[in-house]
């Protein structure tokens, strides 16, 4: 049965045009849909340009993606942004204005 399914996927990559991968040594199916991104400041946000298939990501790689600053565990989509600082901590684009 495994070299049924294993004929009928496509080995193509990168994730975006289907990949699927196998890894034997740990039963892993992946088809490229469920990323895993690097998360260098451990906030729990990884960083949208550093994602790896689950099968590849090592541990340290989260599901969250948006970190803005992977180098500032405090810049991040769920920190608070103060306003007026010139500084986008939430990540969402801009520094919210000061009424």
């Amino acid at each position: 049965m495994f070299w049924l399914l294993l004929g009928a996927c496509s080995f193509a990559s990168p994730p975006e045009t289907g990949f699927v991968a196998f890894d034997t040594g740990s039963f892993c199916f992946d088809t490229g849909e469920d990323l895993r991104y690097a998360d260098v400041d451990g906030d729990g946000y990884g960083d949208p340009d550093a994602a790896l298939t689950r099968c590849d990501a090592p541990e340290s790689f989260v599901k969250r993606a948006g970190d803005c600053n992977d180098a500032r565990a405090d810049m991040n989509p769920a920190a608070p942004d103060a306003c007026g600082d010139g500084v986008d901590m939430d990540c969402d684009g801009s520094d919210p204005t000061c009424r």
